[in-house]
This record gives C-alpha cells, structure tokens and sequence, in this order.
C-alpha cells in the first residue's frame, strides 16, 4: 500500500489535523507494511499495494502495463480463434481451452496435432510437384526429408495416371525391341544404390518389380549374379535392390533404408553389369514380357478371331503324343480344315453312302465326292449319278486283255516275247533326244517332285499320280522326237 500520512492540521491543538485515533491507527499501518515487507511479523494485502489493482476478477492473470510501471489483471484472447482459460479445476494450473484457430495464421511450420477430418467438406489447391516437396521439407523445424511421392495427390492427378474414370483400359503397343528390358548400371554410389547415368526410366509406380542382376565378370558387394531382387526409387538416375517385394514397397522410407540391399564396388572397364526385367523370356515371340497385359489387336479371341501368323501347338494327339518335333517345330503346326480335307483320305475305287451323309456335296473339297465316309452321299441315288459321271469322264483302257510292248527283241515282265517292229514311225529322227529324255526320265521325275515341294512348301497333292503323269508325258515327247519336227 502507499505510506499513509498523518494529518497534523494547520497549527497545533487547532482541530484541523487527524484525530489521535485515526493518527495512530496510519502510524500502525504504515509499522506493519514494513515489518511485512522485511518478513518480521505480519502479512501484507496484494491489492493493498499502490501499483496494483483494488479488486481481482475472475479468470486473468497478472501482466503489466504499457509503460510498465504497474501490475494490472489482463484476460488471454486469440485473434483468429477462442480461448478460454479455466483456473479453478485444477488449483495450480492454468488451463487454456482454444475452441478455434486458423492454420493459415502459421506461416512458419504448420502442423496436425491429430488426425484430420475434412467432414464432408472438399480440400482443393493441392501442390504436386518435386519443389513443393522439397519446400516443405526445408520449413523450419522440419527433421523428415519429403518427396513427391509423400504427398497427396488430386483427382485430376490420380486419373491421368493411374485411375481410367470408367474408361477402357488402355494398353501400351508391343515394344519395338525388347532393348528397354536391361540396365546397364555405371556405377555404385555411397548409399548402395544402382547408378544408371542416362536414367533408368522408372518412377515410385515400378517399386517391387523385379529385376534378375547379371555381371559379366565379377559381383559386386552385396548382389549376385543371376539372382532375383526387387527395385525401389530412389532418383531419376539411382535404383536400390531388396531381397523380398514387401521390402521395396515398404512406405515408411526410414524402415525401408533399414532393409535395403547396400551395393558397393567398382565395375572395371571391360566389364559390364546389368539388371534385367524378370518378366522377359527370350524363347517367347514377339517383344512382350511374359507378365504384361498385351492390347486387343495382339492377342486372339476364345469367341473367335484371325491370326496374324502361325499357331504352333504345345504336343501331337493321341498316340504321337510326346514325339516331338523330328522335322522342326513346323511338326506342331495347328492345321487349318482345307489343309485336312486336301490331305485326308480318300479312295479312288469307292463312293461312300450314309444316312448322315449329303446328297448336295457342301463344303467337299472338289473331286472328293463320295470318296470317304466323311463326304459320303446320302443316297444311293446320288451317288450312281456320281458314279456315271466318273465313267463318262474316265480315260479310255485296253482292259485286262493287254501286254506290256518293249521296243527291240526283248521279252515282258510276264516272260512272252513282244517285238515292236513299227509304230507308225517310218523314217525316226532325234534318236539321241529319245534316247536321252527315257535315259533321264526317273531322274527329271524326281527333279520337278522336289522343286515343287522347295517352291510350294504347302502345297498339297497327290505326288505318285503326278510322278505317273510326269512319265507318260517324257514318254510321249520322246515318241514325237521319233517322227520329227512335224509330230503331232
């Protein structure tokens, strides 16, 4: 309190000043002041003080005043939020309750306390970029190192990369060559990461692919040679390897770090060391991998479709089962119908009838009417028309009654001399040419045989009836070389 003066009037006994009483009782006041100031005796009444409030109020606290030279009673207050202070709960503590506040007023390092919830209302302008990451990472305060991968992403974001919104999925063409399939690595870096200096062409998405590691000469530490391992991001130009899926796509990067495979070494100048996607396959065509989805125009319907080239099957049926390919892998062709109806059997004697057969021949190969179960007629009828015309067409024959003629004194294959004196070629010319083409006749036979079967790999006909042909027709020539340059 202030030290109260006692008030001794104008002049002495004038009844102007204090009384005795009221002297005496400042005089008392004023002892006890000091005595509590110097902790003798007595207690001493915060709001007695002269620099401090009359009265308190509830729920501030004690600051000071603008100039600082008094004690005043101030109340704790946000301007972008409410605070509410409770000092009766909990006797000793000062409990302040925010009710409210903007983020947006942190323009240091704003952070969650807890868990988010956007209670139905939408969360827009996201930033998706490397230098946002790298921005919040260098806020002050912060310990962890983002990246893109770290952040999250929009709608637009998420549908032009990895959601199709409901539209067909789309899937790359086959590769050009199957070169994008192997690394080669430059380099090991002091983290134990693959170092591909051009770029590996990968991005988070690829992390848990496997690839299989190859050197050339020696291993490096860490990897070995034809074993599989799986990949993780870590730049443009650096990949590390783990030994299990899980692993590389661990989210958490400091428990992923503790996992990673640390490559070191150097690679010497003659030698090489790559990495190669585990899903190629040498031995299969085309320029796929093996686990890839490939796009409609390159694959082949089960409901039905065209192929492009050939269809090769995996063995033969039935009782060739497991002989494998001894002309080469042609053995396992798939063949189409017309090949089968060109090249199934068929008899040259008889016509087949059967109840299940088909008088109007549709879909028989031409000149296979009749002529096998499976092309049989459906009626006796039918097939006596067909039988009329074989008759009429067929070439005309001497009938059993006949002998084989050998030109000169000889005797046949039944043992009966037949001499051939004449035969209608009175003065014969081109003798050598005669003598040549029947001295060549089995050899040319056999010539035009394998240079059809060389030119028209599939081409099927009936190769003993053509070689027949083939003899009557040097025989022929060779009779017209008999009678000259006017034979007929």
């Amino acid at each position: 309190m202030a030290k109260q003066e006692v008030d001794i009037g104008v002049e002495g006994n004038d009844g102007t000043g204090d009384s005795i009483r009221e002297s005496f009782r400042k005089v008392n006041e004023n002892f006890t002041e000091l005595y509590a100031v110097f902790g003798v005796e007595g207690s001493l009444s915060f709001l007695s003080l002269g620099d401090t409030p009359n009265s308190y109020e509830n729920n501030k606290i004690l600051t000071t005043n603008a100039t600082g030279d008094a004690v005043i009673l101030s109340s704790i207050t946000s301007s972008n939020g409410t605070i509410s202070v409770d000092v009766l709960s909990t006797p000793g503590e000062i409990d302040l309750s925010v009710s409210s506040i903007e983020i947006v007023q942190d323009t240091i390092s704003p952070t969650l306390g807890n868990h988010l919830s956007a209670a139905n209302k939408a969360i827009g302008g996201v930033q998706i970029s490397e230098s946002a990451a790298t921005a919040l990472s260098n806020q002050p305060g912060r310990s962890q190192v983002f990246t893109i991968d770290d952040l999250v992403i929009t709608k637009g974001y998420a549908d032009r990369r990895y959601i199709t919104s409901g539209l067909p999925i789309r899937v790359a063409d086959e590769p050009a060559n199957t070169d994008s399939f192997t690394l080669t690595i430059n380099s090991y870096n002091g983290d134990g990461h693959l170092v591909f200096n051009s770029g590996h062409g990968y991005d988070s998405g690829a992390n848990g692919t496997a690839f299989i590691f190859y050197a050339e000469d020696t291993d490096p530490s860490g990897a070995v040679t034809g074993t599989t391992y799986y990949i993780r991001y870590e730049s443009s130009t650096e990949l590390s390897l783990y030994a299990t899926l899980e692993q590389a796509q661990e989210e958490n990067q400091s428990v992923a770090d503790v996992n990673k495979i640390i490559v070191t070494g150097t690679i010497a100048s003659d030698d090489t060391h790559t990495i190669v996607d585990a899903g190629f396959d040498a031995e299969l065509p085309g320029n796929f991998l093996s686990d890839v989805a490939m796009p409609r125009k390159s694959v082949v319907r089960r409901q039905g479709d065209t192929m492009e080239g050939n269809l090769f099957l995996n063995d033969h049926p039935g009782d060739l089962a497991g002989a494998g390919t001894p002309n080469g892998v042609e053995d396992l062709q798939a063949a189409t119908k017309y090949y089968v109806d060109n090249t199934a059997y068929s008899s040259p004697e008889v016509l087949f009838v059967s109840t299940a057969g088909d008088d109007t021949m549709q879909g028989v190969p031409a000149g296979k009417e009749g002529a096998a179960n499976t092309y049989s007629f459906r009626s006796i009828n039918a097939a006596a028309r067909r039988a009329n015309e074989l008759i009429n067409t067929a070439p005309e024959e001497p009938g059993p009654y006949f002998q084989t003629l050998s030109y000169g004194a000889t005797t046949n294959t039944e043992g009966t001399a037949a001499l051939v004196t004449s035969s209608g070629v009175e003065n014969q010319q081109n003798v050598d040419t005669r003598s040549i083409l029947l001295n060549n006749r089995q050899f040319l036979i056999k010539e035009i045989t394998g240079y059809i079967a060389f030119t028209y790999p599939d081409f099927a006909y009936n190769v003993d009836t053509c070689e027949r042909d083939l003899g009557l027709i040097i025989d022929s020539v060779s009779f017209d070389a008999l009678r000259g340059n006017t034979a007929n």
